[in-house]
């Protein structure tokens, strides 16, 4: 069993009648912009965290086009913030943290609608953090083990 324990993800590849990106999830193409370029590469990622984050099954999308996007909201936050975080004149180190936060999530839905953002969505970010090392080192499996209690519960004494 050479793949035994691997982890396989669909792969991202050429549609060459068309010069796109294509990744075939559920038996669904989905095209993600022009072959090997920054973006289509980032919609291949958001795909993928979110198709994987959803038991390997797409979640239920809207089908509306106008709203606010995520991007629109994460640009008047970090505005509202820039604003907030001051000592006096000089802004606080708390901003870079901020922008650090919201980089996975920018990258993995900063062009969606915000009123598409879901569970699922914030799932796949927080594991998008995890990967990128921007959590304090603590999983939810390891606050269960820590715990002593299996069921993801806390304990009452």
């Amino acid at each position: 069993m050479p793949n035994a324990g691997k982890s396989t993800f669909p792969s991202y590849r050429l549609h060459k009648p068309s010069g796109q990106a294509v990744v075939t999830l559920n038996g669904r193409d989905h095209y993600l912009g022009p072959w090997d370029t920054s973006a289509s590469r980032a919609e291949y990622d958001r795909l993928i965290s979110e198709w994987a984050a959803h038991g390997r099954q797409l979640p239920p999308t809207g089908t509306g086009t106008s709203g606010t996007s995520i991007n629109e909201l994460m640009l008047a936050y970090f505005r509202f913030a820039e604003a907030y975080y001051r000592k006096g004149e000089k802004l606080t180190s708390e901003l870079g943290s901020i922008r650090d936060a919201l980089g996975p999530l920018r990258r993995l839905y900063g062009q969606i609608r915000a009123a598409e953002f879901g569970p699922m969505a914030l799932k796949s970010c927080r594991e998008a953090m995890i990967r990128d090392g921007l959590s304090r080192g603590l999983s939810t499996v390891a606050l269960v083990a820590s715990s002593g209690c299996s069921s993801g519960q806390p304990r009452t004494n």
